[in-house]
């Protein structure tokens, strides 16, 4: 029996790891507020099915990471910043195992859904900026290598992409901006195949 069919079956798949979340341009206006991040974390929990070289799941994640600083670009002002931005996201996903007639499978992947994105205590130099968030649309790539021990357990580390499309959020004045929210992870996660 190959290393594919070994796993077919249904599964669960946890998977965590360090964040990287991409500078996002606030637009409230025509203003402009550039943020920038401190490295973050991202989690997972996903349940599916592997028909062979082929796996089909539905996952819900969690990622977040502290604000570092705002940057007023009108003003060419740079500022301390406080709070962090989150996405909690339902997502459907698909991926492709190469079997190379080892333990060892490569994966490619991708899915959508949608996230609930925003800002918690958002703060500059003691000011609120925002407190909100917003169901937005969802997508995400992943790519890496399994290690497949046994019948029901494969250890894998890759590389995620996860974006959305552009959240629309309220600062504590409640007037309208629009944000961002595209994020690299390099991960590791263990699945368990039933």
């Amino acid at each position: 029996m190959d290393a594919a069919a070994k796993s077919e079956g249904i599964y669960l798949d946890f998977r965590a790891g360090a964040m990287y979340l991409q500078e996002a341009d606030n637009d409230a206006s025509g203003s402009v507020l550039e943020t920038s991040y401190d490295p973050g974390y991202s989690i997972a929990l996903a349940g599916g099915y592997d028909f062979g070289d082929f796996r089909l799941e539905g996952e819900i994640s969690s990622r977040s990471a502290d604000v570092d600083e705002v940057e007023f670009k009108d003003l060419g002002v740079t500022l301390d910043g406080a709070g962090d931005a989150f996405a909690v996201a339902g997502m459907f996903n698909a991926y492709y195992d190469f079997d190379l007639g080892s333990p060892w499978t490569p994966y490619i992947g991708g899915g959508v859904g949608a996230a609930v994105v925003g800002f918690n205590n958002w703060r500059v130099a003691g000011l609120d900026l925002s407190d909100d968030d917003d169901l937005v649309f969802a997508f995400q790539g992943a790519a890496g290598l399994g290690y497949e021990f046994n019948d029901n357990f494969t250890l894998y580390g890759g590389y995620r992409f996860f974006g959305t499309t552009e959240p629309s959020l309220q600062n504590e004045a409640g007037n309208a901006f629009d944000s961002e929210f595209y994020s690299h992870s390099v991960e590791l996660g263990i699945r368990y195949t039933f």
